[in-house]
């Protein structure tokens, strides 16, 4: 699971991907949210540069050359608490874009 996301308990067929978006499920780590762009913040004042040319830096290290948005998490967190994947199991969803290759 990722930090950050928690997904209250729903009868699956009452959630959205809308749902999931619009909600208060915000992952730490994903841009958009107040706490990256905290930390963004902190790490280019420390490095006295803008939170900009911080995201570029994190952005260049995937294969996909960003990030994941928050939309794209709160879909996947959809789908996966959705009937769709009810033949899922002991599955780890890798939502990093490729900076992390499994």
């Amino acid at each position: 699971m990722l930090p950050g996301l928690y997904l209250r308990q729903v009868n699956r067929d009452e959630r959205t991907a809308s749902d999931a978006a619009g909600e208060q499920e915000r992952p730490d780590g994903i841009p958009g949210t107040p706490v990256l762009a905290e930390v963004y913040g902190l790490h280019a004042a420390a490095r006295e540069t803008t939170p900009d040319a911080i995201r570029a830096f994190f952005d260049a290290r995937t294969s996909l050359g960003r990030q994941p948005t928050l939309t794209e998490v709160a879909d996947t967190a959809a789908f996966l608490v959705s009937g769709r994947a009810s033949g899922l199991t002991g599955t780890i969803v890798n939502l990093s874009c490729g900076s992390i290759v499994d």
